[in-house]
């Protein structure tokens, strides 16, 4: 999923905006 899509999180889902660790990773 690329950056631009998280802007979206709307669209997405908030529960995968949610999932961004403060330090930059990505929790599946």
């Amino acid at each position: 999923m690329s950056g631009a899509n998280l802007d979206n999180a709307n669209l997405e889902g908030a529960n995968f905006k949610g999932a961004i660790m403060p330090d930059g990773s990505i929790r599946d």
